[in-house]
Parts: C-alpha cells; sequence; structure tokens
C-alpha cells in the first residue's frame, strides 16, 4: 500500500452505504480489530465513483415523437423542440422499465411537451392517458408505482 489512512471500524460500517467495493488487497485491519486501513488512492478512487453514481444525467431529446427507455431511468430528460412534441411510455412487455422507477422530464423547448401513456398503461390513473407539463422551464416526475402503472407530478396543465 503507498499511503495509509485510518478510519474507525464504526465509522466505514455507518457509511459502507457510499463505497461501492474494495478488493481484499486493500484493506486490512488493525491489530487490535477496531479499525479499517484503506490504500488512500483507493478511497479517493472509490469516493469519486460513488459520488458520479448519485449524479443525474441528462438525457436531451429534440424529435417530436419520443420514447421513454430504460436508459432514461434516473436520469432528467430535456424536450427541446420548438413545436409540439410528445414523450411516450410503452408497456413493459415492449420497454422493461422495473417497478419503483424514476425519472425526470423538463420541457426547455417553447414546443409543448405531452406525455402519454401507451395502451395497456396508465398514468395518473387513466388507461393510455396523457399529461401536459405546464410550460417551457417546467417538469415532471415520473414515478412507475407498479407494472404499467405511473404517476406524473409537477408542474402539469
Amino acid at each position: 500500500m503507498s499511503k495509509i489512512n485510518t478510519f474507525p471500524l464504526r465509522s466505514v460500517l455507518k457509511s459502507s452505504h457510499r463505497f461501492l467495493a474494495f478488493d481484499e488487497a486493500d484493506l486490512s485491519e488493525s491489530p487490535d480489530g477496531t479499525t479499517v486501513l484503506i490504500d488512500g488512492a483507493v478511497l479517493i478512487a472509490v469516493i469519486n465513483a460513488a459520488e458520479a453514481a448519485t449524479k443525474m444525467q441528462r438525457r436531451a431529446r429534440t424529435g417530436a415523437n419520443e420514447v421513454l427507455a430504460l436508459a432514461d431511468i434516473n436520469a432528467g430528460i430535456t424536450m427541446d423542440r420548438a413545436t409540439a412534441n410528445e414523450l411516450l411510455i410503452q408497456p413493459n412487455a415492449t420497454e422493461n422499465i422495473p417497478d419503483e422507477a424514476v425519472t425526470n422530464v423538463i420541457q426547455i423547448g417553447a414546443g409543448q411537451t405531452t406525455i402519454r401513456a401507451a395502451a395497456g398503461v396508465t398514468i395518473n390513473g387513466v388507461d393510455a392517458g396523457s399529461v401536459v407539463i405546464a410550460g417551457r422551464w417546467n417538469g415532471v416526475a415520473l414515478w412507475q408505482m407498479a407494472t404499467n402503472v405511473w404517476i406524473a407530478s409537477g408542474a402539469l396543465a
């Protein structure tokens, strides 16, 4: 190991949700068993990776007819079009998005953005329903509560 940092075992365990993984070669225990020793370079790399994983990625959309995809989950979708546009939520049989999935949709273009559910998909309790974002620079959160059951909340028209 290059430089060694020490952390009380209790604090490492309490904050373990921030750490992704360590190789056993990068960890060692103090002789009394109360402290975990971690290679400093490894610790910095792991913390940086954990922070990157918590940042929302932007998914820019410019088409008139866009489709919500698995890659859009935990992302910020920006709808940037001068004319009316739509984001379609397909059934899970077509696009397998896990239950409890969340994404954000923000209208940044002048064109009105409609979020529409396909047949067999409900949005705010309406099968094949739709919601409209209130206007430019407004957005909504989409949450799939159960398979093919979505809630849209936020700046709705």
